[in-house]
């Protein structure tokens, strides 16, 4: 079992304004608490105002030994909180500078942007990857400096780190064992002729292939399954370059993928995979 973030004093304070930065209301708390630790907030945690509310939060994980999984859940509410991202490297810096790990199993975490890939290389070895597929999501953001948008644009897209990208994906490939990563979700698209002019039966065709459509029907992100009996290029997900803002709102309360909003994620995807084959190329 692997062991949870310890707190002490400052760090306790640190994480407690880190959350209280993030989640500014009770109500933005009780949503990500529901969405991402499945947890009612009032029965976990009651206090006279919402600081603490926010340190009976952080308690009621400390006895679970939950600090680790209300951090990942805090960042995947709100990647682009700088509080919370610092407070993060801070302790997961902590957490692996006793860990040993042997050369044989070290992996090449190069970043043109001084990313911190440690944590998720240790989440895809851990087989953790709903955990893994949300700081995918989480880096991404950061290598673009798009963490406050939560979403890649055109630009960022065309012009995403190459070193990052390629670093994501070679340890997606390696620790699914070849089952997961962005260069096996290009191979899938392209063989059913995928394209920045594909049609949308072409799109749905390349969601029933990935396990991302089930019965006609797009999964929300809720309701999808995270382990290594999941289709050929099902992970990573969370990372699809669309907008948020303008798609309708119950996708954005869902936390799900809107997949099947056709006018956005065809092209954006479409232009992904392009730059990772143009990445490939400069190697």
């Amino acid at each position: 079992m692997q062991r949870d973030i310890q707190l002490d004093g400052k760090s306790r304070k640190q994480f407690h304004d880190a959350l209280l930065s993030a989640f500014p209301s009770k109500a933005n708390l009780e949503q990500m608490v529901s969405f991402e630790v499945n947890e009612n907030l009032d029965t976990i945690a009651t206090g006279g105002n919402h600081s603490e509310v926010v340190f009976k939060l952080i308690e009621w994980a400390e006895a679970r030994g939950k600090v680790e999984n209300l951090l990942d859940a805090a960042r995947s509410s709100n990647p682009g909180n700088p509080k919370l991202q610092g407070f993060a490297e801070q302790m997961w810096g902590k957490k692996f500078a006793n860990t040993q790990i042997p050369k044989q199993e070290e992996d090449d975490l190069s970043s043109e942007r001084g990313i911190n890939y440690i944590h998720l290389q240790y989440l895809l070895k851990a087989g953790k990857w709903k955990e893994a597929d949300k700081e995918t999501q989480a880096v991404m953001l950061q290598a673009t400096g798009r963490e406050k948008e939560a979403w890649l644009d055109i630009g960022s897209i065309h012009n995403f780190p190459c070193t990052d990208l390629c670093t994501i994906d070679r340890l997606w490939l390696k620790y699914s064992g070849g089952h997961f990563g962005f260069s096996v979700q290009k191979q899938i698209w392209e063989s059913l002729g995928g394209n920045s002019n594909a049609d949308y039966e072409t799109w749905c065709k390349f969601g029933d292939r990935l396990g991302w459509r089930i019965k006609d029907n797009w999964l929300n992100y809720i309701d999808r399954q995270f382990n290594l009996t999941q289709p050929l290029g099902y992970l990573p997900i969370k990372y699809l370059p669309m907008r948020t803002d303008c798609l309708p709102l119950h996708y954005q309360l869902l936390f799900s993928h809107p997949l099947s909003y056709k006018e956005d994620a065809i092209p954006r995807f479409s232009l992904f995979t392009d730059r990772i084959a143009a990445c490939n190329r400069k190697k």
